[in-house]
């Protein structure tokens, strides 16, 4: 994993016009970006926190082909429209997140606040060789801050709109010679932008809290040996992803509460669902010379209680209270080559071991779960063949084993123990190779050709260990160019892929076992096969000392090949068979089928993505005076496959989707004061500065059509200070 912070800023110094080169860890060595045949976009904690960047679930603001969206609870990114729409235990994101190197397997913890970061990076693309299982889609790394043997002190404030208030605050100092060690917390609170309004009184559907606190050591006992220690806890309370507003097609008359504004609900109760979590890090380097052995230990614990009303009316029909604990382990240790030799390699080794469960107390009580135990073993080597031209190999083969678990007796609060109805062991392996050329022009600007793979896992239906899924499959092929050239950078890329076994919602309508036993339910199961290909670039510019732009686009060609079965709900009306007689449509209800999805584009692609921001500063005797402004825009896209508008059997081969994520522009603005020595700064900011109206999902199920509305316009103020 990366040995040093990924620093989006210049390596070295040079005329106040020169942007400087990026320097990043995609290859898990410190190297400058155009050196690495990767499609990355990289940002700074000073930029992020000027884009009003404050979560990853903001992060596609300034990524373009990244989205973050949820999955109800859990967050679901997509990259380059790589996702999943299974959420269980023992299930993750197609997109890998890393924590100063640390794989982060939770997907409910994934919306974390970039509060204490040094830099995020964000690789596009399977990263399978180093960085393992999981990252079909690309990955995320994210790099906190090291302890510094520099006094430093950062603290800010905020409050704005929505009873928003925030509060945060990092310290670092050196104790002696070789141990420095550092401090961060955060409090963060707000009722959110959701209303329930009718009946009864008021209240903040979704109240929005997190608090963090970060303890970290880094020692040096001797020139060779480096200790650098971590510990965490955090709360982070945030229901909007379940928080439904119902729109249409209720699944009974009993509640017909249907709304025209997606931030306004009727329900019984407010949406929470929390996760709380304890986390340790301990990363050892010894320097051997002509290499660096580095051990990294992870050892953390979550706890993800849920709270929320699903029937969309004041009335408690459907009230969903359950909880998620989970415990994972994780070991590696790597050796990485030193010098500036032709040859640099690394090899390495990994291990991962997960406890997940799902205990449901209401509407139903049952608990089940799964049990993960990974290895792999990857090598990588980069050989400079002639002075310009590089080539790059590498490989891991990843072995591990899922076990069933469900409770047999206690129901939801039962102790878990394997499945009974089949083999409760799901035994996989994979290899993940990478092979790249690059041609460096010049000291400033290279291309490159890539062939990569990655693999996500498979599992098991719920508590079924009669029916298995197996790993997707994704092969890239890829090209780019990089320059960094005094006040421009330039990146583009072009790739190709072929992605298989895609892990999908399978629709019962007749009895086929194993999956469906019944004739109705849905199985998680390998349903579908998707072709893909695009392009994106992404620039810095420089314009003069106190001027600079930065941005990028995306562009996205995706469909199924092959979709059939796709579990789908659609509406019944007056035409079908039996027919809805009620005389208003919109209260006909949704029924479950299976429709046929080939040729569709797939979720969470959209066609066009791309953001532009500019920094603008004024100096003057009292300080400086700074705009900052981030327009962003993503077309539109399908959260889900599930609203085609028809109900017979594997229907629905060339219609258009019912329910969609209407495209969108997003602009974010902060004017600031900084002080003369720069320690204060007096900032006014704007989130959706022009209140733009645009969902977050948009869904159905045979509990009805419902969408969630995105947040609007939250003005804000910030006192920072720095020394």
């Amino acid at each position: 994993m990366p040995g040093g912070p990924a620093l989006a800023q210049p390596v070295s110094g040079g005329s106040a016009t020169e942007i400087g080169e990026v320097v990043v860890t995609a290859q898990r060595r410190e190297q400058r970006s155009i050196e690495v045949p990767v499609s990355i976009v990289s940002n700074s904690a000073e930029q992020l926190e000027r884009a009003n960047i404050s979560s990853t679930l903001t992060l596609g603001s300034v990524v373009p082909g990244l989205l973050m969206t949820r999955t109800g609870a859990p967050a679901a990114p997509s990259i380059r429209g790589v996702s999943t729409k299974v959420a269980s235990p023992g299930t993750d994101a197609n997109v890998s997140t890393y924590v100063d190197g640390f794989y982060q397997a939770n997907a409910v913890a994934l919306n974390r606040s970039l509060l204490d970061v040094a830099n995020v990076e964000v690789l596009r693309g399977p990263q399978g060789t180093l960085f393992g299982r999981n990252s079909t889609g690309g990955a995320i790394l994210i790099t906190t801050r090291k302890p510094s043997h520099d006094p430093t002190l950062i603290a800010s404030a905020s409050v704005e709109e929505n009873s928003g208030r925030k509060f945060v605050a990092y310290g670092s100092i050196g104790l002696t010679d070789n141990l420095a060690v550092s401090m961060s917390a955060s409090y963060t609170k707000s009722d959110g932008w959701l209303r329930n309004r009718f009946p009864g009184p008021e209240f903040p559907t979704v109240p929005q809290l997190s608090n963090y606190f970060r303890v970290r050591a880094l020692y040096e006992p001797t020139s060779k040996l480096t200790l650098d220690a971590s510990y965490e806890h955090g709360l982070m309370m945030d229901g909007t992803g379940v928080a439904f507003v119902h729109v249409g097609h209720p699944l009974s008359a009993a509640f017909p509460i249907l709304h025209t504004d997606p931030r306004e609900t009727s329900l019984g109760s407010e949406s929470r669902v929390k996760d709380i979590w304890d986390a340790g890090y301990l990363t050892a380097s010894l320097d051997l010379d002509f290499a660096v052995l580095r051990s990294m230990t992870q050892v953390r614990q979550d706890r993800s209680p849920w709270t929320f009303d699903l029937d969309g009316s004041p009335g408690r029909f459907i009230q969903v209270q359950a909880v998620s604990p989970e415990k994972m382990q994780t070991q590696e240790v790597n050796l990485t080559s030193k010098g500036d030799g032709r040859l640099q390699w690394i090899v390495g080794a990994f291990y991962f071991h997960d406890k997940s469960a799902f205990r449901i107390s209401s509407p139903s009580s049952s608990a089940y779960g799964a049990e993960t135990t990974a290895w792999a073993g990857y090598a990588d080597a980069t050989y400079q063949v002639v002075d310009r031209l590089f080539l790059t190999a590498g490989v891991r083969y990843s072995k591990e084993k899922k076990r069933c678990l469900v409770a047999l007796t206690g129901g939801g609060a039962g102790p878990l123990s394997s499945c009974t109805d089949g083999d409760p062991n799901h035994r996989e392996h994979a290899w993940t190779p990478r092979a790249n050329i690059r041609y460096q022009i010049d000291d400033h600007t290279s291309v490159y050709v890539s062939y990569s793979r990655g693999f996500k896992s498979g599992g098991f239906n719920d508590a079924r260990a009669s029916a298995p899924y197996n790993p997707e499959k994704l092969t890239d092929w890829e090209g780019g160019f990089k320059t960094a050239r005094g006040p421009y950078q330039l990146e583009a890329s072009v790739f190709h892929y072929k992605y298989k076994n895609l892990q999908f919602i399978y629709a019962c309508t007749v009895v086929a076992p194993p999956f469906c036993t019944t004739n109705g339910g849905v199985f998680t199961t390998n349903a579908a096969e998707a072709t893909s290909y695009g392009a994106e670039s992404q620039f810095s510019w420089r314009a003069s000392e106190n001027l600079r732009f930065r941005g990028g686009v995306a562009y996205l060609h995706s469909r199924y090949d092959t979709f059939l079965n796709a579990s789908a709900a659609a509406p019944r009306t007056a035409s079908d068979t039996p027919p809805c007689t009620n005389p208003n449509q919109l209260l006909c209800p949704n029924v479950s089928v299976a429709q046929d999805w080939s040729g569709q584009t797939p979720i969470r692609s959209p066609k066009w993505s791309g953001n532009l921001g500019v920094n603008a500063s004024l100096p003057t005797r009292i300080g400086s005076f700074v705009l900052d402004a981030n327009v962003s825009y993503v077309d539109d896209y399908q959260v889900d496959t599930d609203s085609l508008p028809c109900i017979t059997p594997n229907c629905g081969r060339g219609l258009k989707p019912r329910r969609v994520i209407e495209a969108h522009t997003l602009v974010d603005a902060t004017v600031s004061w900084l002080s003369p020595d720069k320690k204060i700064e007096l900032a006014v900011y704007a989130r959706n500065l022009f209140n733009k109206d645009y969902l977050l999902r948009s869904d159905a199920s045979t509990v009805g059509d419902t969408v969630i509305g995105a947040e609007p316009r939250v003005v804000g103020v910030r006192v920072k200070y720095a020394y």
